[in-house]
């Protein structure tokens, strides 16, 4: 995303990282964003989900590479451990409160199957937004890609939950109108 002015000591450029919660019952999406890939980013951006969506008592998640910063650099085997050892002691508290935290194996993506379909619906929502940009124009600040996240959750949760053709079947739901208890017409 652009990120101040460019400069020779700066490229006026950042990377930065989402975050997709889906719910496995409802299959709403919730989406934060990450200014960096690591286990203090991820426990911040997953306080902000609870504070706005409530407790969650089952989390269920890839291996971890993903938010303990691991996964596109190398790490020196003394971090790696301590962030495993901070992934054990969450899983450690949340066993204690009642809560269960389960991980995928590693490399198994295909185990991800609900939220891997949701990634590509977002996906294809940005995809769809960039293509309507001027190709000179295609790097975003960043209150323009969290607000077009932001539509791109909403567009994946106003999904209905299944299929009619028969206008004597009942409207079908979608996420949205779990998260919001409002019918506001899902397309």
């Amino acid at each position: 995303i652009k990120d101040g002015r460019t400069t020779r000591a700066s490229k006026g450029t950042c990377k930065i990282w989402v975050l997709l919660f889906t719910c496995l019952y409802s299959r709403g999406v919730h989406l934060e964003t990450l200014d960096q890939m690591s286990t203090e980013s991820f426990k911040m951006a997953f306080q902000r989900f609870q504070d706005l969506r409530g407790e969650c008592v089952y989390l269920r998640s890839d291996h971890g590479s993903n938010f303990i910063g691991a996964r596109n650099e190398e790490v020196p085997v003394n971090e790696k451990k301590a962030a495993e050892n901070t992934i054990d002691q969450a899983k450690k508290r949340w066993n204690d409160e009642g809560k269960i935290w389960e991980l995928n194996p590693p490399k198994a993506s295909h185990m991800g199957g609900v939220w891997e379909r949701k990634i590509g619906a977002i996906r294809q929502c940005i995809d769809t937004y960039m293509q309507q940009k001027q190709p000179g124009d295609r790097l975003l600040g960043r209150e323009e890609f969290v607000t077009m996240l932001m539509h791109s959750a909403r567009i994946v949760n106003s999904t209905p939950l299944w299929h009619t053709d028969s206008p004597t079947e009942p409207t079908p739901i979608c996420p949205h109108m779990l998260l919001t208890q409002r019918d506001e017409g899902c397309t």
